[in-house]
């Protein structure tokens, strides 16, 4: 339906084009529930609200959230998926979060006029939620960025590396943020990554958050 609410406890299966309208698909099941979207490319919800107390939401294909993607409780694992929240810099969409991870790619789309805000991406492994936040300073040309955590451990390819008196000799091993971006530039930003359950060394005063750009 057009504008309807609706919820769904077991799989959601899409055997055609799903028309989104403008209403809120929920959900809400106790058991591992499958999103199975037939045609990716083109496959979108209005709002989707996530609200489970077990189990996790599969999702099989790209889909993008078109206005508010809300993760009351439960995780969407989307691995080698991407999940898209807005359609353009003018309708970015809208992020509730109160917990779960996204076990698997994260997109969001950033006006010129995005910045003074910290962005979530609610990103992890099925272990342990590794959300990374961003604020930008400035945008000088707007686009969309995408963030995946991926428990491939980085190799040490340029290291011992020496900025600003800190010595860094080792990646921790247990796991990296993927960063990807599309038209998106700025040249003044803050990035916080939480590695939460990372055990490969201890956190001190001189951990330094290393990129690669590839």
């Amino acid at each position: 339906p057009q504008s309807n609410d609706f919820s769904v406890a077991g799989n959601f299966t899409n055997s055609n084009t799903f028309t989104y309208g403008t209403g809120t698909v929920t959900l809400n099941g106790t058991a591992n529930q499958q999103l199975t979207l037939s045609v990716a490319a083109s496959q979108s919800f209005y709002n989707l609200l996530i609200n489970k107390l077990t189990g996790i939401v599969n999702v099989g294909s790209n889909m993008i959230v078109r206005n508010t993607l809300t993760m009351t409780s439960g995780n969407i694992d989307n691995t080698g998926f991407t999940m898209t929240l807005g359609t353009a810099t003018s309708a970015r969409g809208t992020l509730n979060y109160t917990s779960g991870t996204i076990i698997g790619t994260f997109e969001r789309w950033f006006a010129t006029s995005s910045t003074g805000t910290t962005f979530l991406y609610p990103i992890g492994s099925l272990a342990n939620y590794r959300p990374v936040n961003i604020a930008f300073a400035n945008i000088a040309t707007a686009g969309k960025l995408a963030y995946t955590f991926t428990t491939t451990p980085p190799d040490n390819a340029g290291l011992p590396l020496t900025a600003a008196g800190i010595t860094s000799y080792n990646n921790f091993n247990d796991g990296q943020w993927i960063a990807t971006g599309t038209s998106l530039v700025s040249t003044n930003y803050n990035l916080t990554l939480d590695g939460n359950g990372f055990t490969a060394f201890p956190f001190t005063a001189n951990t330094r958050i290393l990129s690669e750009q590839k």
